[in-house]
């Protein structure tokens, strides 16, 4: 945290240089201030795009009136909440005329309508602001965070359906870690000595078997919630009898196993993630990152691998399975928030709760080798890619070939997933359509902004970021179709943040090669077909987990049938 400034960020050790004491005195001249009646936490309609806010907050005034000191804190009178006015920009308006915060973000739709709701949790999140100033939680610092892929052995899934990972690379650290708890002999603490939040002890379980633990919560009467931090982020109650001194080197290694969720599915019904963990126990895997978030666990795609790393399978289409169901997908960004950092897992989180979205979610299609579904083409690419609308349509096609019982078998695995994702597109693409007809022209358009464009082609409303302003257009990038389009300024409409997080239905592919002229395999492609056409998957990229697919369509052959062929 800068404190001279009031913002926070990450910063490598090695930029860090003491102060002497005489200017790390100094005081601190900017307040934390919290808003009364404003909530933008875990009940929040939701989750704020802090870039956007800061982009429409610079170069502000604002006036804070009413104002209360919530407590003292080892810093001073420091934290308040009260009201606070917003002035307009400099140079907007020869007037001052001044805006309530509260009702700035309430037109963004980023807070409680519930005053007193929001005070109760204000408080609530001061305190445990405090408490993190009285000892910060030990954040993991994965080594791997900034990849987009590692492997690993799959340790264990826990109660939430998170699973835990232990990459390659720490598996010495971890033998270590291990070789140190049995050999060393820990020290008791002392009866007066003050259980501090967020750090870590040696838990005594038996006579002679320790194991690394990390206080969250206490729970009165001597005992505290913590977590098993090298047994997959199993919570358990520990008494202050039975916590010792940890030695500096134990202390320093952070939590080895990485949280992954597996991205687009959750645990179904009344399902206990170590069922499945069973079944899955030590299992290698390759990781690839869907998405980016300073949060964790990790949202990715798992694959299985062989002994030689060959991804093999992926997890979340074994685990939606009729044979294990375990998962079931989700299709919304409503239910993705709902599922995605579970309250159990808030310790990983201590510095981000307030990390949010800032642009729409992946797709939630999930493919493997060997994959088969029907598709529409949104756009092309360079370099042999293009991207792809999967849609549901009925896996018994009728059609000539001595493969169609495989194919079709093929379809019927991911007909289920595809029928519920193609449900919830069309569900969004009806909210826009109403969406569209109903709000209000406007003309003072950005670079950035996030809109409703109306396609008169064809005649629907859909979502896209303006990539480019003149004088009566703007350039527009469409989120579900992936192409780009100038198009009138009559025809955009402001989104709302809830309706562009929600999943990007299109997603990309290279296709197979082709000989010869591109042009003419655009054209071909271009064509009206015989509805769907499908494609294959034949390869998963395992550092990126983009397909490599081969296109296929139906044509009428000489006598009158149906065929399927491969373009």
């Amino acid at each position: 945290l800068k404190v001279d400034e009031g913002c926070d960020g990450v910063v490598p050790l090695s930029r860090f240089y003491k102060l002497t004491r005489d200017i790390s005195s100094y005081s601190v001249h900017v307040f934390p201030v919290y808003l009364r009646g404003m909530l933008m936490m875990d009940n929040a309609k939701s989750e704020p795009d802090y870039g956007f806010l800061l982009s429409e907050l610079k170069n502000c005034g604002a006036i804070l009136k009413n104002a209360e000191l919530l407590e003292e804190t080892r810093f001073g009178p420091w934290v308040m909440e009260g009201d606070l006015y917003k002035i307009p920009k400099l140079g907007q308006h020869s007037q001052i005329t001044m805006e309530s915060f509260v009702n700035f973000y309430r037109r963004l739709g980023f807070i409680s309508e519930s005053v007193d709701a929001a005070h109760d949790q204000v408080m609530d999140n001061h305190a445990a602001y405090s408490q993190v100033q009285e000892g910060d939680f030990n954040i993991p610092s994965f080594q791997q965070q900034d990849l987009t892929s590692f492997e690993g052995i799959l340790q264990a899934i826990d109660n939430t359906g998170t699973l835990w990972i232990l990459p390659d690379e720490f598996h010495k650290e971890d033998k270590l870690v291990q070789e140190i708890l049995q050999k060393k002999t820990f020290e008791p603490l002392p009866a007066n000595h003050a259980i501090k939040f967020g750090e870590i002890y040696a838990w005594k379980k038996g006579s002679n078997d320790y194991h690394r633990v990390l206080i969250t919560k206490d729970k009165e009467h001597g005992l505290f919630q913590a977590v098993l931090i090298d047994h997959f982020g199993r919570e358990v109650v520990v008494s202050n009898r039975e916590l010792c001194r940890i030695h500096p080197e134990l202390k320093a290694i952070n939590i080895l196993c990485v949280p992954v969720q597996l991205y687009g599915v959750r645990l179904l019904g009344e399902s206990n993630g170590r069922e499945a963990g069973d079944v899955l126990i030590r299992s290698s895997v390759r990781v690839i990152k869907k998405m980016e978030s300073p949060r964790y666990p990790v949202q990715a795609e798992v694959f299985l691998t062989d002994r030689n790393g060959n991804i093999k399978e992926n997890l979340a289409l074994k685990l939606t399975s009729q044979k294990f169901r375990y998962y079931e997908v989700y299709t919304t960004y409503e239910e993705w928030k709902e599922v995605t950092f579970p309250p159990e897992l808030a310790w990983l989180n201590a510095r981000y709760k307030n990390a949010g979205l800032t642009k729409p979610l992946p797709s939630l299609i999930h493919l493997q080798e060997g994959s088969w579904l029907p598709f529409s083409i949104g756009s092309f690419l360079d370099n042999s890619k293009m991207n792809i609308l999967p849609y549901f349509v009925e896996s018994n096609i009728d059609f000539e070939s001595q493969l169609r019982n495989k194919i079709v078998k093929k379809l019927e695995a991911n007909e289920e997933n595809l029928k519920q994702m193609d449900k919830a597109f069309k569900k969004m693409k009806d909210d826009l359509e109403s969406l569209g007809r109903n709000l209000p022209e406007r003309d003072d358009w950005d670079v950035g902004d996030q809109v409703l464009v109306h396609c008169e082609e064809e005649d629907e409303w859909a979502r896209a970021r303006i990539n480019g302003v003149n004088a009566d257009t703007a350039v527009v990038s469409y989120i579900d179709y992936k192409y780009e389009e100038e198009v009138k300024l009559s025809k955009l409409r402001m989104i709302g943040w809830s309706q562009y997080w929600q999943p990007v239905h299109c997603f990309c592919v290279r296709y197979e090669a082709v000989t010869g002229d591109h042009t003419d395999f655009f054209e071909k492609l271009e064509e009206p077909v015989i509805e769907p056409r499908l494609c294959k998957v034949i390869g998963i990229d395992p550092t990126n987990g983009e397909a490599t697919i081969q296109l296929f369509e139906f044509i009428i052959d000489d006598k009158d049938k149906q065929t399927l062929v491969q373009l």
